[in-house]
């Protein structure tokens, strides 16, 4: 295709598809452009090379728009034919791609974002709305929902506040006579880590219960029980440290054993019928 193809008047559009200016005249393999705004004889020549195609407009490669004849002349010798119009070969700039595809692309990417969270997340989990980066000691940082219970926490460790502080972890809602992490715990299981790794010194016992009040002693039940809250406590110490806290610092107990039993005071015993484990803060 000459530059004979392209008629005096036609709009010349940057890469952009912004109005640069319209076509006043053509000569060989030259188009003179009056820039958008100018009027009166004066415009600048540009090849044919610097056109990227050509439909109801002329349409000019990136960068061309601020080049003219004075650059890019030695080039304009051997052009002979503009390029072809990308759809002519099956493409189509991204530039040119229908806003609603746009539009529906950043949809679908926005809801795969929404669903991971929500599968990290879970109950009570850093990942709920309104949490926030919170900088930790030693370079740790974690996102904490302000009045949540890692808020807690993370405050009580960073306070002068003495121990002992006992944190009911009401996400860990094992299944009836299960010691499996509930998969809905995940998000606040990292959180807490992330927490204890801040501060290595301290240290917790994380206290597991059974399906009975732990202050119902029943004969035949006890050992069981007993069994069932170190499982449970195992497994929370056991997930808590793969997640990142210091192994030495956590110690599991079942709070269904009689010697844990007799060994605490009537203010830190549990409510009955609460089988949520307990993160107790023994020394900071």
């Amino acid at each position: 295709m000459k530059a004979g193809n392209i008629r005096k008047g036609m709009q010349v559009l940057d890469h952009r598809g912004t109005l640069h200016g319209t076509v006043d005249a053509t000569k060989g393999d030259r188009l003179r452009v009056m820039k958008r705004g100018v009027t009166g004889p004066e415009g600048h020549w540009m090849p044919v090379t610097a056109i990227e195609w050509v439909d109801h407009a002329v349409h000019l490669l990136q960068g061309a728009s601020d080049v003219g004849v004075g650059a890019i002349s030695g080039s304009a010798a051997g052009a002979k034919q503009l390029p072809r119009h990308p759809a002519e070969s099956g493409k189509r700039p991204w530039y040119r791609i229908p806003l609603p595809w746009f539009v529906g692309l950043a949809t679908l990417a926005l809801a795969g974002l929404v669903a991971m969270n929500a599968m990290r997340g879970g109950t009570g989990s850093a990942t709920q709305r309104g949490a926030a980066g919170v900088a930790l000691p030693g370079g740790h940082s974690v996102a904490i929902a302000p009045g949540g219970l890692e808020d807690d926490l993370q405050r009580f460790l960073a306070s002068t506040e003495p121990a002992p502080r006992i944190f009911t972890l009401k996400a860990f809602d094992f299944a009836e006579g299960e010691a499996t992490i509930p998969p809905g715990a995940t998000g606040e299981l990292h959180t807490l880590a992330g927490i204890l790794a801040a501060y290595p010194r301290a240290h917790v016992e994380v206290v597991g219960y059974a399906d009975v009040p732990k202050n119902v002693r029943v004969a035949v039940d006890v050992q069981a029980a007993a069994e069932l809250g170190r499982r449970r406590a195992t497994a929370l110490a056991a997930a808590l440290i793969a997640a990142g806290a210091p192994g030495k610092a956590i110690e599991p107990v079942s709070g269904n054993d009689p010697d844990y039993i007799d060994s605490i005071t009537p203010a830190t015993a549990k409510d009955a019928g609460d089988r949520h484990p307990d993160l107790i803060v023994t020394r900071k």
